[in-house]
């Protein structure tokens, strides 16, 4: 397997955990002020481990125009999410997501000449339809739906950019210059409305934040700077994946035949993506050799004729 496969199956574990989070919050904090607290937190996370790793933070001009797009494209796509999960449910919200990988794919074959094969279409087209199957996002065009959907429009975009910039030195640093410079741009916003009490269940809700959303954004970017955009697009739907196991592990909820069909074809668009055209291909041919020939027999009946 791709090795850009594994971060992004990583990443995409998390983000239950981490819009649980931020759902959570929402219901004492204004979204807005949740987003902020979001990417200062994680900004704060990645500058300390850029630290102890011996990583230097460093602006470069050549490359700033990107940084800036990359940041914006984030906190742009995170607001939209967090002040869409205050508005509708959960499922709606994450459903506006689902054109993420889409927007990626056809931003990456026009802009990055990434290649689109039948066998990334197909597991692609799998992938979607497993995950709407499962989230059954509702079909009204409230607000909080059309935020969700700029914001996964937003997010794909920002994969994009990912995948541009995969050159990048370092691993933490580039992560804490984005959320820093997504925090400055969202701060007079954030705090125009006033800031909250800080207190100790704040801070401790900022430090989880600040810890999911910094491992979540790092995995995402390797996954990127390791692997075309029309690979791992498949594999940004295994959240959904993560929050029905959660759903079983700690809520006891049994997932129903529509969902279980939902994860199949999750599971078989990734394994269609991963396996890729080649090892598709031999895999169809050894199912033909495998299937059985039919045999043609003749038997011969003796025909009596009666004697005269």
């Amino acid at each position: 397997m791709k090795n850009g496969i594994w971060f992004i199956l990583a990443a995409m574990s998390l983000t239950p955990a981490l819009d649980g989070v931020a759902k959570e919050m929402s219901l004492t904090y204004a979204p807005i002020f949740i987003c902020f607290t979001r990417y200062l937190s994680a900004g704060l996370v990645s500058l300390a481990a850029a630290r102890l790793r011996g990583e230097r933070l460093r602006v470069e001009r050549a490359g700033l125009g990107g940084q800036l797009l990359s940041a914006a494209l984030m906190m742009g796509a995170m607001t939209s999410f967090i002040m869409a999960l205050s508005m509708v449910p959960m499922a709606e919200a994450v459903g506006g997501f689902l054109i993420a990988p889409i927007v990626s794919t056809a931003l990456s074959v026009i802009f990055l000449g990434e290649r689109l094969t039948r066998t990334r279409v197909i597991g692609s087209l799998l992938s979607i339809l497993g995950a709407v199957i499962i989230m059954d996002p509702g079909m009204g065009l409230e607000q909080g739906t059309l935020l969700a959907l700029a914001g996964g429009a937003m997010l794909g975009g920002f994969y994009t950019v990912s995948r541009a910039h995969r050159a990048a030195s370092g691993t933490f640093a580039p992560l804490a210059l984005q959320s820093l410079m997504g925090a400055a741009m969202i701060a007079p916003l954030a705090l125009a409305e006033g800031v909250p009490a800080i207190d100790a269940t704040y801070l401790c809700w900022a430090a989880l934040l600040g810890v999911l959303s910094a491992m979540c954004h790092l995995l995402t970017i390797l996954a990127f700077r390791l692997s075309e955009a029309t690979v791992l697009a498949p594999f940004t739907y295994f959240n959904v994946i993560a929050a029905v196991a959660v759903g079983i592990v700690f809520f006891g909820e049994i997932p129903g035949e529509a969902t279980l069909s939902g994860l199949v074809a999750l599971v078989a668009g990734g394994l269609i993506t991963a396996a890729g055209p080649g090892q598709v291909s031999a895999l169809l041919a050894r199912l033909d050799v495998l299937r059985p020939t039919p045999v043609s027999v003749r038997v011969r009946v003796p025909v009596s004729v009666p004697a005269r």
